[in-house]
């Protein structure tokens, strides 16, 4: 898909207050944002501010409580003298630091979304239960599903991609 440039520098403008949740995700591409801005007009049902604030809480829950909660009450404890804890104390550390981040980077997702949806924004999901995944190549793509397709389309593609010579391949 050819994507056109911006025609108008207000487009350009409301896209960039958005950059601040390409940090946690979702990673929204111009392409997928941009026609949204120029939707008129904006709307906000009730089903959609209700699952923003939704999804507001429950990504506020994940970071405040959950994340938050695991690292300072057991995983930095384990993780700072390990050598007092048995060895199931230190796995159950490793556990909890995986859902730790988990419960970091998809609170910051969720409350992106959330928001983005109240200000009349749909933004992609970029989670999918990856810790269901039967394979590690079953579960990287699960997790954090807008930094894969990003990897894929601006690093996989044009370094990897079969539309270069071999000497671009080993550059």
């Amino acid at each position: 898909v050819q994507l056109l440039p911006l025609i108008t520098w207000a487009d350009y403008l409301c896209y960039l207050p958005f950059f601040p949740q390409l940090v946690a995700g979702p990673n929204v591409r111009a392409k997928d944002f941009i026609p949204q801005i120029r939707q008129s007009p904006l709307r906000v049902t009730r089903e959609v501010f209700g699952m923003g604030v939704f999804l507001i809480l429950i990504g506020l829950f994940k970071k405040a409580v959950i994340s938050d909660y695991i690292s300072l009450n057991f995983v930095d404890r384990i993780f700072d003298e390990p050598l007092l804890y048995s060895g199931f104390e230190c796995l159950m550390g490793i556990y909890g630091y995986a859902l730790q981040i988990y419960c970091d980077f998809s609170g910051s997702s969720d409350m992106a979304i959330g928001i983005a949806l109240l200000l009349g924004f749909s933004f992609p999901t970029n989670f999918d239960a990856h810790y269901n995944s039967a394979t590690i190549t079953d579960l990287w793509p699960r997790w954090h599903i807008s930094l894969s397709t990003w990897l894929h389309a601006y690093l996989h593609i044009p370094l990897v991609g079969n539309r270069h010579s071999r000497i671009h391949h080993y550059f």
